[in-house]
C-alpha cells in the first residue's frame, strides 16, 4: 500500500491512524519490515518528531516491535486482531470490524440534574444540569453494545438538538458544538449482570448473555478537565478485546 501525503501536518495522531491502515493492508508475506522514520515522514510530509511520537504509541500498544540496529517491525500476532483494547475506536466501528452489519438507536436524551457521583467525577457543583444521551449498537439484530454518555449542560453556548446527538458521536457533538476537543481517557473494566444493565436503560431488546463487560471512566479535553462520564457495556459474544504488552525484564 502507499503511503500518501495528506492535508493536516505535525498531528501524531493522524500519522498514527494512517499507519494502523497501512500496516492493515501490509501483505506480511513479503515482509513485516516498516520503512525508516525519515522515508515515513517525508511520505506524510510531516516531521519525523510526529513520527516518532506515532510509532511510539503503536509500540507500545504491541503493533509493532522496534529492534535496535534492525528496524521497526509489524507484530504479526498484533495484525491479527479485530479490535485492540489499547486503542479507542468508534463503537460502530468495532461492530463493523467484528464482521458484522451494525445498527445504531439513539434511545435517550435526557436533561436531568447531576447526583453527587457524576457532579463530583466531571468537577461540577452538585444538582448541575447534565445531558444523558444513550445509544445501543446492534450487531446483525442482536445488542451488541450499549453506550451511556453523560456532559455537563453548560459546556454548551447553545441548545443541542437530539438530531445532533443521533448523527453524531458524544466526541464529535462535544466538539462542533461545545469547540473541546477529547483528547485521553481513563477507564477501569469489570463485569455486570446483563439484567441489571436492561433495569437501567431505554434500550430495544436485552443483551443474548448472561453478563457484559463494563467499560466506566472519564474522557478529557485538551485542558486535562474532565468533559464525558460514561459507561458502555459489551456484549463478548459479538465484541472481543484483544491486548498485545511490551514485558520487561522482572
Amino acid at each position: 500500500m502507499e503511503m500518501r501525503p495528506f492535508l493536516r501536518k505535525n498531528l501524531s495522531d493522524t500519522v498514527k491512524a494512517e499507519l494502523y491502515e497501512y500496516i492493515d493492508n501490509l501483505d506480511l508475506d513479503k515482509g513485516t519490515k516498516l520503512p525508516p522514520e525519515n522515508t515515513i515522514a517525508q511520505n506524510y510530509g510531516v516531521s519525523r518528531v510526529t513520527v516518532r511520537r506515532a510509532l511510539d504509541e503503536l509500540e507500545q500498544e504491541g503493533v509493532i516491535i522496534r529492534i535496535h540496529g534492525r528496524g521497526t517491525f509489524v507484530n504479526p500476532q498484533a495484525k491479527q486482531f479485530k479490535i485492540n483494547l489499547g486503542v479507542s475506536q468508534e463503537l460502530g466501528r468495532l461492530v463493523d470490524q467484528s464482521g458484522y452489519e451494525m445498527r445504531i438507536c439513539l434511545t435517550a436524551v435526557e436533561t436531568a440534574p447531576a447526583d453527587i457521583i457524576v457532579a463530583k467525577a466531571l468537577g461540577i457543583p452538585a444538582e448541575s444540569k447534565v445531558i444523558c444521551v444513550e445509544r445501543a449498537y446492534y450487531a446483525d439484530g442482536k445488542l451488541a453494545i450499549l453506550c451511556q454518555d453523560t456532559v455537563a449542560e453548560d459546556i454548551f453556548p447553545e441548545p443541542v438538538s437530539r438530531e445532533d446527538w443521533e448523527e453524531s458521536s458524544t466526541f464529535d457533538v462535544v466538539r462542533t458544538k461545545a469547540g473541546k476537543l477529547a483528547v485521553r481517557d481513563w477507564i477501569q473494566l469489570k463485569t455486570v449482570l446483563a439484567q441489571e444493565v436492561k433495569s437501567l436503560s431505554n434500550i430495544e431488546g436485552e443483551f443474548d448473555c448472561g453478563s457484559v463487560l463494563e467499560f466506566f471512566g472519564l474522557v478529557y479535553g485538551q485542558d486535562n478537565q474532565p468533559l464525558i462520564y460514561g459507561r458502555t457495556y459489551y456484549n463478548t459474544n459479538y465484541i472481543r478485546f484483544n491486548l498485545v504488552r511490551n514485558i520487561s525484564a522482572f
